[in-house]
């Protein structure tokens, strides 16, 4: 999702408004000093998307809707909410088809889905089903001025089970913890993990045959390309030249050489195997003699055993070891000619092969040879007919050659495609019959998210007394060392919030996450200098670069200098006593 524009539009004659303003596409920068309106700016873009921002009473009482244009996977949707304690959304895509939505939860239901994130049935706080709203998901990509520096989630309400911990699994595409549906869940993953294994099966067993049968071909596609183009490089030649009988009849000969030529190839492939597959009859022989003496001193031993003169001791262990150690050395034998037959096997359909394609080739260069053989006593015009038509005939032949290799090709792909799957819906049913608080990929991205925090800590200059032992509680609530973010105060708590949305973002960049947004209102100034804060924003430049993120952002004493791809407002209509982001409209309404 991408912002594109934003604006306020003014109640009545004497309400407040501004004109559209534009998003950019990496750092939006909202600067201006201190009662400029920039909170109510900012404020309206996470309360077009369905937060429940509260504004100041002139805000509701000047300020007709605020309007925010969107784009979705290249669809522009137009948002505007009633600036009222109300909830009233309407949306407008393209076509001017309109959505209105009275409820949160309605208006969720829809952004989830054109933001393609999944919509589970979690578990509430009451222990009955609930969905994930809007209002649970934006905290992880806006801080407002008020809370939003209270922790790394600051909430207007909390009503689902570990719901900081559902949410941050919601945006990476994670299982949740508590599925309400979660029977339900492992009967359906389990249904679907049997079906793809079915499907990988069958792709598997089509796989093979299309592998055999690119194996008869005896060749490598790439040397088929090659034959096709020297024959239609002869048949272009011979069709638009002034050809002769004699070229004809050298188009037989070159056909005939290319043939023979595939022959000597398959015979010398044939030789070596036919040499393999003596080496492996020699060596079975071998491991069979071993074998056989084996089994000769082991009846020795039970021979020599049966006299009460060595042990009259029935459980005897006089001879254990060597008892073990001749299961074990017969065992390894056994295996080994296992191995040996399997691959003789192989060796054998080989040879079957290619001795079936020697034959069709001889039998092909016979008839190339008899028909050569009559186009000597043939009409010129004869000649070159049956010439041309054996060159097409043969070019025919290749290219359902190499029509072999490209259903091979896209089999391969169906085929990586559908294990993919598999495994997948493999990871999905396992996660419904264990714990879901170690999965893999959780592991992945927590430990993830662990460098990148410690990262962005230093970024920041973060107090050394800040530890950088970093664990997790409820798998996603950082601790340092023993402390808890809760326990920090000042700048130190400033720094620690923003490090950890910004390690978040890269995060969600890493994992495609459709969310790539982060809306910081103005942290607090006097608590954290203008160099840390540029330093900042200029790492956050570098993560916008490469993952296509958004940054907006609001300041009142730093001012980010950026490049073509950002931008910065500014209060730009006269008030009382400074510059401010709206203004009376009048009549003519914003």
């Amino acid at each position: 999702m991408k912002l594109k524009t934003l604006q306020i539009h003014s109640h009545g004659s004497y309400g407040l408004g501004c004109e559209p303003l534009d998003f950019s596409d990496h750092i939006t920068h909202i600067y201006g000093p201190n009662g400029c309106g920039k909170t109510p700016i900012i404020k309206s873009i996470a309360f077009c998307l369905g937060y429940p921002a509260v504004f100041r009473n002139d805000i509701y009482d000047r300020c007709k809707m605020a309007s925010l244009e969107v784009e979705v996977d290249q669809n522009f949707l137009r948002i505007e909410r009633q600036l009222s304690r109300e909830f009233d959304i309407e949306v407008i895509d393209r076509n001017g088809i309109r959505q209105r939505f009275f409820s949160e939860g309605e208006f969720s239901e829809f952004l989830f889905k054109i933001l393609k994130l999944d919509y589970p049935n979690l578990v509430s706080n009451r222990g009955v089903v609930t969905k994930p709203y809007i209002s649970t998901l934006i905290p992880l990509v806006f801080t407002d001025q008020d809370n939003g520096y209270s922790g790394v989630y600051a909430s207007p309400g909390s009503f689902i089970q570990d719901q900081f911990q559902e949410m941050v699994r919601l945006l990476f595409g994670l299982p949740p913890k508590n599925f309400f549906d979660a029977k339900k869940e492992r009967i359906d993953s389990k249904k679907n993990l049997e079906y793809l294994d079915l499907e990988v099966k069958r792709k598997e067993d089509e796989l093979k045959t299309a592998k055999l049968a690119t194996e008869v071909i005896g060749r490598s596609s790439e040397e088929v390309l090659v034959e096709i183009d020297s024959l239609e490089s002869e048949l272009k030649s011979i069709t638009t030249q002034n050809s002769t009988k004699a070229d004809s009849i050298r188009a037989f000969d070159n056909l005939i050489s290319q043939q023979l030529a595939q022959i000597r190839t398959l015979e010398a492939t044939l030789l070596d195997i036919t040499k393999r597959r003596k080496s492996l009859t020699i060596m079975i022989d071998e491991i069979n003699s071993e074998a056989n003496t084996l089994s000769l001193n082991e009846s020795s031993r039970q021979i020599f055993m049966s006299f009460e003169e060595v042990c009259s001791n029935p459980k005897c262990g006089l001879f254990a070891s060597s008892s073990n150690s001749y299961a074990k050395n017969l065992l390894y034998l056994k295996d080994q000619i296992k191995d040996l037959v399997r691959n003789d096997a192989s060796y054998s359909r080989d040879e079957m092969r290619i001795e079936s394609q020697i034959f069709s080739n001889t039998e092909s260069v016979k008839n190339l040879l008899a028909e050569r053989k009559k186009q000597e006593d043939n009409s010129e015009i004869a000649a070159l007919v049956a010439s041309v038509s054996s060159l097409k005939d043969r070019i025919f032949q290749l290219q359902l050659q190499l029509s072999e290799y490209d259903k091979l090709s896209e089999l391969e792909k169906e085929y990586v495609l559908y294990l993919n799957k598999r495994n997948d819906a493999l990871e999905k049913y396992e996660s419904t019959q264990v714990s879901r608080s170690n999965t893999p990929d959780l592991i992945r991205v927590r430990s993830d998210l662990r460098k990148l925090f410690l990262v962005w800590l230093d970024r920041l200059h973060t107090p050394s007394n800040v530890s950088r032992d970093i664990t997790f509680r409820n798998n996603f609530e950082p601790v340092m060392g023993n402390e808890q973010i809760s326990q920090l105060s000042g700048s130190t708590k400033v720094r620690v919030v923003l490090a950890f949305h910004a390690a978040l973002i890269e995060n969600l960049v890493a994992n495609k996450s459709p969310i790539k947004l982060l809306v910081l209102d103005t942290p607090k100034q006097h608590e954290i200098n203008n160099d840390d804060l540029d330093r900042y924003f200029k790492a956050l430049k570098t993560v916008c670069e490469a993952g296509d993120v958004q940054i907006i952002f609001s300041t009142t004493e730093y001012k980010y200098v950026g490049d073509k791809f950002d931008a910065t407002w500014e209060p730009r209509y006269d008030g009382d006593e400074q510059k401010m982001f709206m203004r009376s409209i009048g009549s003519s309404g914003a």
